[in-house]
């Protein structure tokens, strides 16, 4: 899976899940930790409401579990 595909695909696991930790976004998309943190930042920096708690869990904020998935794609 390419980062662009990942970048999506974690917006579209932080809809469905009511948070997730960087661990267990590491596990489902299987990279590092750290590659999870990059991506968190990147998304972050594009736009996507996110929330961070201690650094390590995130979701994302209820305007965008609201924007439909449709839009996304």
């Amino acid at each position: 899976m390419n980062r662009i595909d990942r970048l999506l695909a974690i917006i579209l696991e932080l809809q469905d899940r009511k948070q997730l930790r960087a661990e267990d976004l590491a596990a489902i998309f299987e990279v590092s930790t750290r590659t999870i943190y990059r991506d968190i930042q990147a998304l972050s920096e594009a736009g996507v409401p996110l929330i961070s708690r201690n650094r390590s869990t995130f979701w994302v904020t209820r305007w965008q579990k609201s924007m439909s998935k449709s839009y996304l794609t």
